[in-house]
């Protein structure tokens, strides 16, 4: 069962608009012929469908909301606003939008607009690997990687094993991480002391502002989570056997 759940908006300078975030907003719709479920456009035309989509839905949830507070009391008088004070909003106020997205999604669908993300990208993901099938493990790659990035010679290369390999990417990934990181603290600093913006608009922090992927709760791992297929382990053996190979000739030269 969806909870009920009533959020406010700054709709316009000083004045705040109340919206009810449950199925009867469907009811509004449908008793003003306001048509929540358009057919699919163009992918260039989705940000519009977004705005356009979710302005109507905080409309007809404003209206809810507004009926629901007039049976108490009868001299609140006719809704005092139109859908396009509701278009404007969503357009001039894109973070506030964005939260108010995320509170309809989490309010009707009982998921945030961050878990449906997540959702499709490991759904994309696994139709991505059964298309393509395993990916078998390439040497040349690791060489160079040990040679380009990490200054190793070919030599050094053959002698470095598995999880050397896996650390030397990791403290790598590492350091990609940090710069990425100190351009964000820059750039939210130099937010900061933007006179363009309001300062109830300037996020709290540089993780605030926007998160990296890397920054995201880590998943409990499961077994399932650590089982290999066996492509997967036949190319590890693979592997093993050919730097062994390397390594030898590499002694022997």
């Amino acid at each position: 069962m969806i909870a009920r759940k009533v959020i406010e908006i700054h709709l316009q300078e000083g004045v705040k608009a109340k919206l009810l975030l449950t199925p009867a907003l469907y009811g509004v719709a449908k008793e003003r012929g306001i048509n929540l479920f358009p057919p699919e456009v163009a992918a260039q035309d989705q940000t519009s469908r977004v705005f356009e989509l979710y302005g109507k839905i905080a409309y007809c949830a404003a209206i809810s909301a507004w009926e629901v507070d007039a049976v108490d009391d009868p001299d609140k008088g006719p809704f005092p606003w139109t859908y396009e004070d509701f278009s404007l909003w969503a357009w001039d106020n894109q973070k506030e939008f964005g939260q108010t997205v995320n509170a309809i999604l989490e309010a009707l669908t009982g998921k945030s607009a961050r878990a449906y993300l997540r959702e499709e990208a490991a759904a994309a993901a696994e139709k991505k690997k059964d298309e393509e099938g395993p990916v078998p493990l390439d040497y040349e790659k690791i060489e160079a990687f040990l040679v380009g990035r990490c200054g190793m010679t070919q030599a050094q290369a053959a002698r470095t094993s598995l999880p050397e390999v896996r650390m030397l990417v990791e403290g790598k990934n590492r350091e990609q991480q940090e710069r990425w990181e100190i351009a964000r603290w820059m750039s939210w600093r130099a937010l900061l002391l933007s006179p363009d913006i309001k300062a109830a608009h300037k996020p709290s922090s540089a993780r605030a502002w926007f998160a990296f992927p890397w920054e995201e709760p880590e998943k409990e791992m499961t077994p399932e989570d650590c089982h290999i297929s066996a492509e997967t382990e036949q190319a590890l053996n693979e592997l093993v056997k050919d730097y062994y190979k390397r390594r030898a000739a590499s002694e022997l030269s």
